[in-house]
């Protein structure tokens, strides 16, 4: 890399990436910056440098990996930008040189998995690539080394993640093969290891899919537990915790307790054992089961904790560090248990551990105390702060070797101690420094900042002459030289200089002694650091108050996983402390006095390296660095060159990031900037206008892009320029991806700049919006779309009217939000749901009014099952849905088939379903373009040429679309054959409109006919049956055919193809069938002496008869005419000793002046005519023909019957299912057996897509029933209403699945076809759908059954809905003919607290009346002379009212109301508990306690009753979760701070 740089620094060569790569031994492939790639490469020059690449991927190096891995994917990037096809091409050949690694050595295949990784990131592959890339990664998992098994592992379940659904069967292979190795006995180690990386990586990546082999595989991963490997054994521990986290969020709760109860047993018998792999395994899982269950393990762990802690002293080194790891998660998981059992004995093991020589010994039990300090809780530390921290102390007091991993820790524990000790900690500081400068130092000492402000002077001071130290060898404050400093030393401290928080010191002075200098070094490491160090402390940015350093530890006490440990060795990449939003004209440094010259010098030294520097990173981070904070600096002239020249920097990141720079800058220095921003505009769009490059037009684009959200109302003045050239270019533009989203974020920035006056061009992009949303072909596309939508309807204030205006919209939107989509497509649905909320609600009766406007909705709208074809155009209907979302590509193929299938087997007129099934085949080919996969074209062309004779004459309404087609793709060779089939069909079908076409595409049809080199027989053979199909509306064009057709037949050669006189005879039979129906007669000089030259010849005796037949026509055309050529004509027919009876009798009849027969009876007989239609109706493999399947369906379609067995047998396989995956696989199943059994052919054939598609089987579930139900016996749909009502109440039915049944049933009754279902259970099953709606409709029905019943949870999903009045009314009709004696209750739902008081007070009095009397407060109640179960009843009944009315004081905010009766209430109930010795008394004087807690609390809160408030926090205490205990007397606490320091 040296040698490369010393090139590009010394000579300003550029080397390409390749070139370098020739040059460069393995493992020197790093560079810290972009990667080199030629924008211009070309496609092959793309592909040998990915496969270099990929071949270098075998290097060990991680760094090195990492490397090239980027650069694999920005080649992928770059290849992506072409066409489809090529890259489809391309990443087959990248297949194959996968491929062919994984086969070779260990090296090899380490290569091939690695890019196998690579491409998953940039690449979304197809099914079929998915399943060639998992057979590649199999290979891989017999390879003997562990790290490529390790990778191979991790590649397969993401590639079981990229599948989805699709993957089922692959997984479900994967686990039982792993499943039966670790059953096995004595398996080897590599094969065991392997096993358990798949099943933990599945359970990891498709969990949902795995969930049915986690029970499965719980017993066998304690083989990999308990293996003497630790490797395996660290691989099995993981595996479990996926295995626990799947059983926390799938099962059910009694199936989680009984596998918890066998892992905490496998747990505690590992921890007892005598063996150390048994022990560390335990160990290592102990943690993970304890996270993982919950509190269902809270009672035991104590003994737990008790079998860990005594293990600290095993001779195993392993099992002693994993102790110390698992003692912060226990004591985690049991705060309080472990406060009061276990904190003292383990503090003192913990000191002792500290202490130990060992290194990774000390720094776990470092890590573990630092932990504990957060766990235990800041009162129950107090007590052991001390006697840490010296502990501690001691450790970094040793003599020995400085340990700079205690440094955190002794911050931590010095931030818990008491402000007394804060001369102590000042005077340890030295101490610290014994280490030199580190990043545990540094965090050490950013904690300490933070806790004693008083020591900010001492410890800036102190770090500050220890950095100078490090950087120049010499102290800060006074001239010692030491050491020189090393690379080490010198990059440690700038990173710490940079992110240290040094305010309020100015710095400037240290930056130009100490920094400026190592800007020039020769290390690009060195000088980026120099450079960001230079920008961040010359004019520091003020630090956030909660932001701590980049590796600080002070939010340990939240995240217990991070540990000194972390930080020995520092991290790749310390993250940069997020820049805070500066205001360009806002906190600029001066440019005045000494400080100001000494900022302007800085930043005139870093502009002149950020052009100058070679690495492109450098000068990237350099002018990411100058922000706001400079503004005022960059505005000076020489600044403003250096930016000026930086505009067109090699590097496009960089251009874009200086052009937003320059913006910025406009307002500051106007006169200097404004003239150039407006050369470079007009630079930017003349290269948009005239560009025919993608790359090129993306670029400018996206720096089009930058100047407008930089520099708004300068570009608002340019507005109409940018929207002319946009709109010249927009239909071009769309062709790439990348560049359609540059364009759409252009749309928005400038929506955004302009404002309302956008509006004039919204009619200009909503329509381009609108069309991509229905194509959904690219996810960032559409991304961009949609925030261009919402851009362009926010800032204009056009809400609502775009419904109005393009009534699609809608529908369209809300059929992205239905899509299927994966977790890699959230942000469609994020932005989707955006876009609607901009937009605001449409009212639903103009939505309706719209909706009936819409051609194709008034086509669905009166769609019903008594109409006719009704399960025809369902089945259309979804299959349009599918041909119109571009993300569905993959379907595209089946569903045109489907399509074509089911017009074919249609008996009957295709008019109705023309228009459902046409307009959306046509758009999807309009939106494939000409250069995207040829031969899926080829099918599509195909099969609409399939449909054309189907639907005969109706087709000609879209003959305009059709021509528009036909010309797209007529010139390109791959799909001329299938146009010209398609043509042909379209003359046949309606040759009198087709008419209208024929100048545009008979001269490109007759030129076929002229061509000499045809590529084959068949595309001549097409021509010429267009012209036969056309035959009488030729005659307009006759002076071009019969030229051409006389040129085809009289072509001479010697070279001619075997198959050319077939084509002359064609061609003559042609011409007598076009001069059957037209007058050739002025043609006949052109058509008879050609023909005479070919009859002469000796080759052509063949053709003679067919001569004589156009000669015969001829002269019943010419008729006496034709005298002045029977000499020319016998002459050649005598010639060649050939006699032709009907000329000869024709020639007779004309010579004697007879009356010539009809033509009829000249023209040619019928086995010539069958002859010439075998001749011209060639087959076409792209065009389907009706298979013997389709034939017979079609042929019995009146007597097909339904399997009622089958049908019932699918509805009771329902039984076996318990599992979530289960049902949706039981669901899949029952649809697919709906739609083989329906006796509708369109059903029918919809079963082989559904099985591959399952949204497409869930869309015609409800048709599939209804066809099927209605052709069924009584008795069968007797049983089948029993199975269903069984399913329903199942309680483990899924939400979605019970869904999609309630959806059938309401389908079912909206057609009149009720099911007898209870309707009442029907509407409690909708509740848990929170399917208002139906809960709604069927509660109604069933309170016209059982009002009494019904009645209040019909008021209740009233009150849901806010239909607050029909609630009301439903009231008034209770209290008419209803018992209204739970009416408070109904007030309370409704939220009428009002009216509910008042009928609670009401029955309060009329309770206590007739009872005994309750005392307002503290008094010790008496018992009734009936004893003490009617007392408690009676207390408990007033105790209940009494409540009540207190939830509505606290809706009502009756706080002083409120206060006094839940004060009273409260000492009621704790009077009468120590008056009670029956526990189960008590516990529910404690439930009504607690039931009031909430409410008494907020009204002592608002009343300033804190002792009474005390009381009520300590109830509440008690119903916290276990998980989460607080301890005795915290409450109080609390409610003392809040007294007086406010909430």
């Amino acid at each position: 890399y040296s040698f490369c740089t010393l090139l590009e620094r010394n000579v300003g060569l550029r080397l390409q990436m390749e070139d370098i790569g020739s040059v460069m031994s393995e493992g020197s492939w790093r560079r810290s910056g972009m990667v080199a790639v030629s924008l211009q490469r070309s496609p092959e020059r793309s592909l040998a440098q990915l496969k270099t690449l990929i071949a270098a991927l075998k290097t060990r190096n991680e760094d090195t990996r990492q490397d090239l891995t980027t650069k694999i994917k920005c080649v992928v990037e770059e290849l992506k930008k072409g066409s489809p096809d090529e890259f489809s091409r391309l990443m087959q050949e990248v297949n194959q040189t996968i491929f062919k690694l994984v086969q070779e050595e260990p090296v090899d295949l380490w290569a091939g998995i690695g890019a196998i990784g690579a491409l998953l990131d940039v690449v979304d592959p197809t099914a079929a690539q998915l399943a060639q890339l998992g057979n590649y990664t199999r290979l891989a998992l017999r390879n003997a080394d562990k790290s490529t098994v390790v990778a191979a592992a991790r590649t397969l379940g993401r590639l079981a993640k990229k599948g989805g659904v699709l993957t089922a069967e692959h997984i479900e292979r994967e686990a039982k093969k792993a499943l039966e190795t670790l059953s096995e006995k004595d398996v080897r180690d590599i094969k065991l290891y392997t096993a358990v990386l798949v099943v933990k990586e599945l359970a990891l990546n498709v969990p949902a899919l795995f969930f049915p082999y986690v029970e499965k595989c719980i017993k066998p991963i304690w083989t990999a537990i308990r293996d003497s490997n630790i490797h395996v054994r660290e691989a099995g521990c993981a595996a479990l915790k996926a295995f626990l986290n799947i059983l926390s969020t799938h099962a059910e709760s009694h199936v989680n307790a009984s596998w918890y109860s066998y892992v905490w047993e496998q747990c505690k018998n590992g921890l007892k054992a005598r063996d150390s792999s048994l022990n560390h395994g335990a160990l290592l899982c102990v943690g993970d089961v304890f996270h993982n269950t919950g509190p269902f393990l809270y009672d035991r762990f104590p003994e737990t904790y008790r079998a860990v802690i005594g293990l600290r002293d095993n001779s195993n080194i392993i099992v002693r560090l994993a102790v110390l790891r698992a003692i912060p998660t226990l004591a985690w998981y049991a705060r309080a248990d472990f406060r009061i059992l276990f904190l003292p004995d383990t503090l003192q093991y913990l000191y002792g551990a500290v202490k130990r020589d060992n290194k990774d010994e000390r720094i776990a039990a470092l890590s573990a105390l630092a932990e504990l300090s957060a766990a235990v809780g800041s009162n129950a530390w107090k007590p052991h702060c001390n006697a840490a921290l010296q502990a501690v102390k001691s450790v970094i007091e040793r003599k020995s070797k400085f340990p700079p991993e205690a440094l955190p820790t002794y911050a931590i524990l010095a931030s818990l101690t008491p402000p007394e000790i804060e001369k102590e900690i000042a005077d340890f500081i030295d101490p610290l420094y014994a280490g030199g400068v580190s990043y545990q130092l540094a965090e050490a000492l950013d904690t300490l900042l933070v806790t004693f402000p008083a020591l900010k002077h001492k410890i800036q001071s102190k770090l500050l002459d220890a950095l100078s130290k490090a950087l120049t060898g010499q102290s800060h404050t006074s001239s010692t030289d030491t050491s020189p400093p090393r690379f080490e030393d010198i990059h440690r401290a700038l990173r710490i200089l940079r992110t240290f928080d040094f305010h309020p010191r100015d710095l400037s002075s240290f930056v130009r002694d100490c920094i400026i200098r190592f800007l020039d070094d020769e290390s690009p490491i060195v000088r980026k650091e120099a450079a960001l160090t230079c920008a961040a402390i010359v004019v520091p940015q003020k630090r956030p108050a909660a932001a701590p350093c980049p590796w600080s530890a002070s939010d340990r006490s939240k995240t217990r996983s991070r540990s000194p440990s972390m930080h020995v060795q520092p991290p790749k990449a310390i993250a940069k402390m997020n820049d805070t939003a500066l205001d360009w004209s806002k906190d600029a440094a001066t440019t005045r006095g000494h400080k100001g010259i000494l900022v302007g010098e800085v930043v005139e030294r870093l502009l002149s390296i950020a052009v100058a520097d070679p690495d492109p990173q450098i000068r990237l981070a350099i002018f990411s660095s100058l922000d706001g904070r400079f503004a005022n600096h960059l505005t000076t002239v020489d600044s403003l060159r250096f930016l000026f020249m930086s505009t067109n920097d090699e590097e496009f990141e960089i251009r874009m990031l200086v052009t937003g720079i320059v913006a910025k800058l406009a307002p500051l220095n106007p006169s200097h900037v404004l003239p150039y921003i407006r050369k470079q505009l007009l630079q930017l769009l003349t290269q948009l206008e005239h560009s025919v490059d993608y790359h090129t037009q993306n670029e400018s684009l996206r720096l089009l892009t930058i100047l407008i959200r930089s520099a708004p109302q300068v570009m608002s003045t340019y507005t109409q320029s940018i929207i002319d050239i946009i709109k010249l270019r927009m239909n071009e533009l769309m062709s790439d991806s990348d560049v359609a989203v540059s364009l759409f974020d252009t749309i928005s920035a400038t929506a955004e700049a302009v404002g309302e006056h956008m509006s004039q061009y919204l009619h200009s992009f909503l329509p381009l919006i609108i069309n991509v949303l229905k194509g959904r072909s690219s996810a960032p596309k559409l991304d961009a779309a949609l925030m261009a939508l919402g851009s362009l309807v926010q800032f204009t204030g056009n809400a609502i009217k775009p419904y109005e205006q393009y009534p699609e919209m809608l529908p369209t939107l809300f059929s992205i939000l239905k899509s299927d989509t994966n977790g890699a497509q959230q942000s469609t649905l994020r932005e989707t749901v955006k876009v609607l909320g901009i937009m605001g609600a449409l009212d639903p009766f103009r939505k309706k009014i719209l909706d009936m406007e819409r051609s194709d909705t008034a086509q669905y709208g009166s769609l019903s099952i008594k109409s006719e074809g009704y399960f025809t155009k369902v089945v259309l209907k979804s299959l349009v849905a599918i041909m119109n979302d571009g993300t569905l590509q993959t379907y595209h193929k089946s569903v045109v088939q489907a399509v074509v299938n089911i017009c074919r087997s249609t008996q009957g007129d295709l008019s109705q379903v023309l228009p459902i099934v046409l307009p959306p085949f046509l758009s999807m080919l309009r939106q494939r373009g000409p250069d995207t996969d040829l031969n899926t074209t080829k099918y599509f062309l195909g099969q609409l040429s399939a449909l054309v004779p189907l639907c005969g004459v109706c087709i000609k309404q879209y003959l305009s679309e059709m021509h528009a087609l036909i010309t797209t793709y007529f010139n390109k060779e791959a799909t001329l054959n299938v146009v010209l089939h398609l043509i042909a069909e379209l003359a046949t079908a309606c040759p009198a409109d087709f008419k209208a076409y024929l100048p545009p595409l008979l001269p490109r049809i007759l030129i076929i006919l002229k061509n000499d080199s045809l590529p084959d027989e068949t595309i001549s053979l097409r021509c010429l049956k267009i012209l036969s199909c056309l035959g009488e509306h030729l005659n307009e064009f006759l002076y071009q055919v019969v030229p051409t057709l006389m040129e085809l037949v009289s072509h001479e050669g010697t070279d001619l193809p075997p198959y050319y006189q077939g084509l002359q005879s064609a061609a003559l039979k042609t011409l007598r069938r076009i001069g059957k129906v037209l007058h050739t007669e002025d043609h006949a000089s052109a058509i008879i002496h050609p023909l005479l030259r070919v009859m002469t010849k000796p080759e052509s005796t063949p053709l003679r008869a067919d001569i004589m037949g156009v000669l015969c026509m001829m002269v019943h055309q010419l008729g006496s005419d034709y005298a002045v050529f029977i000499p020319i004509v016998h002459k050649a027919v005598t010639s060649v000793h050939y006699t032709h009876g009907k000329y000869s009798s024709l020639i007779e009849k004309l010579l004697k002046n007879q009356t010539l027969p009809a033509y009829n009876t000249l023209d040619m007989d019928t086995a010539e005519i069958r002859y010439l239609n075998e001749l011209l109706n060639v087959p076409l493999e792209e065009v389907p023909t009706l298979t013997e399947e389709e034939a017979k369906l079609r042929e019995n379609s009146a007597k097909l019957q339904v399997n009622q067995k089958a049908v019932l047998k699918a509805m009771w396989e329902a039984s076996n299912v318990v599992t979530r995956d289960g049902w949706a696989k039981w669901l899949r199943s029952f649809s697919l057996e709906l739609l083989q059994q329906s006796p509708y052919i369109a059903l029918k054939l919809s079963a082989n897509l559904a099985s591959q598609f399952q949204p497409f089987a869930r869309d015609l579930f409800n048709a599939a029933f209804v066809s099927v139900w209605c052709n069924i016996r009584d008795t069968t749909q007797e049983q089948m209403c029993v199975e269903l009502e069984s399913i329903l109440t199942n309680s483990t039915l899924p939400p979605e699945v019970l869904g999609t049944l309630l959806n059938l049933i309401e389908f079912m009754d909206a057609n009149d076809m009720a099911m007898p279902i209870d309707p009442q259970l029907l509407s409690n099953l909708a509740t848990k759908t929170s399917a208002l709606a139906k809960t709604l409709r069927w509660k109604e029905i069933a309170f016209q059954i059982a009002p009494q019943v019904t009645i209040e949870g019909l008021v209740t999903i009233y009150n849901q809905l806010g239909h607050t009045h029909s609630a009301l009314g439903l009231l008034h009709v209770a209290e008419k003919s209803i018992d209204s004696t739970k009416k408070e209750s109904w007030y309370e739902r409704l939220e009428k607290w009002e009216l509910a008081l008042e009928a609670l007070e009401k029955e309060r009095k009329e309770l206590t009346d007739q009872g005994l009397k309750v005392p307002d407060g503290g008094a010790r109640l008496s018992v009734s002379s009936n004893g003490d179960d009617v007392f408690y009843a009676y207390f408990q009944k007033v105790t209940e009212i009494d409540l009540r009315m207190m939830r509505c004081l606290n809706a009502l905010g009756e706080w002083k109301h409120l206060h006094g009766m839940s004060k009273a209430s409260w000492n009621t109930i704790s009077s009468s508990q120590r008056n009670i010795h029956e526990q189960e008394e008590e516990d529910e004087g404690d439930s009504l306690q607690h039931a009031i807690a909430p409410l008494a609390t907020a009204a002592a809160w608002r009343m300033g009753d804190w002792d009474f408030m005390v009381e009520t926090v300590e109830k509440l205490r008690l119903l916290l979760p276990q998980s989460h205990p607080v301890p005795q007397g915290e409450g109080r606490q609390d409610v003392s701070v809040v007294h007086w320091h406010g909430p």
